[in-house]
């Protein structure tokens, strides 16, 4: 097709796809500059509210694996601003090259579109897990204050328990199509695993642990036995 073009047709076709890559380009920068603004103004209100400050106070500092509750909420707006500003920015260059070669589909715009639909389920998830996480290290930091005795393992395991529901309600959606069955089989799996070491272990215990009061109690009915047998085999 761009063979059997004219030198002015193909001048112009030229002219149309240089002139769509520079604008989706310059869309690219201009809507990475923006998001980089709008995170920044975010940090700023953030900080003035002292939301790392108060959950510290609470020991939830820790509660999403190492990363700030300020540094997700401002890293999502960042790149959800980002992904509409190059969804519109790579429509205009595949525009440019669609005309060139109008056999070409717009895949790469199609594939953004579908993300940017699929962002809502997306935030759900993250937002429910992000609440799970904070309401699983709040748990187990009350247990632990609340608890004296074994309150570690048990504040672990209350945590844990917390999450794997987290976990299961977020990816329960139907727009993920994740079988949450296997998820729940897991679980299952290392709650009996952790149960046969822990029951395992204190039979170990106490096994040990009763050993030389068996050994007395033997001594002591050492002779008053031995005539039990011995009238047994009279027997």
């Amino acid at each position: 097709m761009i063979l059997n073009m004219s030198a002015s047709a193909l001048q112009n076709l030229l002219i149309n796809l240089v002139t769509s890559l520079v604008l989706g380009i310059a869309l690219i920068a201009v809507g990475y500059g923006i998001a980089v603004i709008v995170k920044t103004v975010l940090e700023r209100a953030l900080e003035k509210i002292d939301i790392e400050e108060r959950m510290e106070e609470r020991g939830l500092e820790n509660a999403l694996f190492g990363f700030s509750l300020e540094g997700v909420i401002t890293g999502l707006v960042k790149w959800i601003i980002f992904l509409w500003f190059l969804v519109s920015a790579v429509n205009i260059i595949e525009t440019g090259f669609i005309s060139a070669t109008p056999q070409t589909k717009p895949v790469l715009t199609n594939f953004l579109i579908g993300l940017v639909q699929f962002l809502p389920s997306l935030l759900e998830g993250m937002l429910i897990i992000i609440v799970g996480l904070l309401a699983a290290d709040y748990l187990a930091t009350k247990v632990r204050e609340g608890i004296q005795t074994y309150s570690k393992p048990i504040a672990a395991g209350v945590r844990a328990l917390a999450i794997y529901f987290t976990v299961t309600i977020a990816l329960s959606n139907p727009n993920y199509n994740i079988n949450v069955q296997i998820i729940t089989q897991i679980f299952e799996y290392f709650v009996l695993a952790i149960a046969i070491g822990i029951g395992g272990g204190l039979a170990l215990s106490i096994g040990l642990g009763l050993k030389d009061t068996v050994r007395k109690v033997a001594r002591k009915h050492e002779r008053s036995l031995e005539k039990f047998l011995a009238g047994k085999k009279e027997d």
